[in-house]
């Protein structure tokens, strides 16, 4: 019984796990599935359900100058409004990079399964790999749980609060033209429609977010197994009758393996850049109004709405800190090859894979601030000092 399983573990160890990294982005194919954008597949294709998701964001654009409108100078409940402008323009931008850009989210989907299978068919790399997906899917499942959370107490609290005030209070403070939300009639349409953008937008948030984390934090891994292969590369070069041919091939392979996770680096922080800019942009002062709405207005879905910005702001400005931990990491590895057992030829390999280690690429926010934990608490600090600034005024 013991031998037998046994030999089960080492038969699950052999298969290689590529496939388990494409289970891993079935959040991602779900999410995009639904707002008919498809970042796995190279054309650009106009869908029936990319049409309703712009139209649902154009008609939530008209439907708040509408409102704002309506509403005149009463500066609290276009406060409101404007929280919902905010937060759908945060989507529109999601949702017009992965349409436009749909091509570039192909590639490095291509780039990130390409250097899965190469570091996969090492057996030695397969646990670090298996770990990572892990880690993957748990991160995308934790995404799911807070924006679906976050998304279900906004209709939690405030049909609680209609229960047990007996009066239609709306879950948001957008209102529909030609529509009135003081009748049954009008009051079951716009909840209808208010319900319907609240989904809309946890799934739309889901998709754009849960690519962006399938594509990073793979990084992780192949930095992991690159260490594995250095290690094993330094083990045969201290054997005492060494295999020439094949510690040139094993350098060969961690050459190409580093020069892989450069080029995909590279790649995804040029694509990521301007987005980051505006996606942290907009957090930022998203969380600022939801939180002066909060704690000052006492608006319910601020409340709710504040647990998945906070999330979404700190998930970025983590992963970029992952990403420059680990491009030290790889430095720090490579420079602990034993190089002063290697030929002058193979020598010259070690010294330009550590210079392009020195020039790891980071995820920045724009051209101005690296996206890391130190702008996560810079952001911060500028969000509570505004925020003070408000709370004077309207005190």
């Amino acid at each position: 019984m013991y031998q037998a399983r046994i030999s089960d573990c080492n038969a699950i160890m052999a298969q290689g796990s590529a496939e388990e990294l494409q289970n891993s982005f079935d959040i991602a194919k779900k999410t995009t599935y639904l707002v008919g954008i498809n970042p796995f597949q190279a054309d650009r294709e106009i869908t029936a359900r990319f049409i309703f998701s712009a139209l649902l964001m154009l008609a939530i654009y008209v439907f708040c100058c509408y409102t704002l409108w309506v509403l005149g100078s009463e500066w609290q409940t276009s406060l409101e409004v404007f929280l919902v402008l905010m937060l759908n323009f945060l989507g529109t931008n999601k949702i017009w990079l992965g349409f436009m850009r749909v091509y570039d989210y192909y590639l490095l989907f291509v780039s990130t399964e390409e250097i899965y299978k190469k570091f996969d068919e090492d057996i030695r790399n397969r646990p670090i790999l298996r770990k990572m997906v892990r880690i993957l899917v748990a991160m995308l499942k934790s995404m799911v749980f807070i924006y679906t959370l976050s998304g279900s107490l906004i209709f939690l609290l405030m049909t609680t609060v209609v229960l047990l005030t007996k009066e239609k209070v709306l879950l948001l403070r957008v209102y529909i033209p030609f529509v009135d939300h003081t009748t049954p009639v009008g009051y079951v349409i716009t909840t209808a429609f208010h319900m319907l953008m609240i989904a809309f937008c946890v799934n739309g948030y889901l998709a754009s977010d849960s690519v962006f984390v399938s594509t990073i934090l793979p990084i992780v891994g192949y930095t992991n197994s690159l260490r594995k292969e250095i290690d094993n590369f330094n083990a045969s070069l201290d054997e005492i009758e060494r295999n020439e041919e094949e510690i040139t091939e094993q350098l060969m392979r961690i050459v190409k393996l580093h020069q892989m996770i450069v080029e995909y680096e590279c790649q995804a922080v040029k694509f990521f850049k301007d987005s980051n800019l505006v996606q942290v942009s907009l957090q930022a002062g998203s969380l600022l109004v939801l939180v002066f709405m909060g704690l000052i207005l006492h608006y319910l879905p601020a409340m709710c709405a504040t647990l998945a910005v906070l999330f979404e702001l700190t998930l970025y400005c983590s992963l970029g800190t992952v990403i420059t931990t680990k491009n030290n990491q790889m430095m720090v590895d490579i420079y602990a090859i034993n190089w002063h057992l290697l030929p002058k030829s193979q020598r010259m390999l070690v010294v330009f894979m550590l210079h392009r280690a020195q020039n790891g690429k980071n995820l920045y926010v724009g051209n101005f601030a690296p996206m890391n934990m130190t702008t996560y608490v810079q952001i911060l600090k500028t969000v509570y000092t505004f925020l003070a600034m408000l709370i004077t005024i309207v005190h």
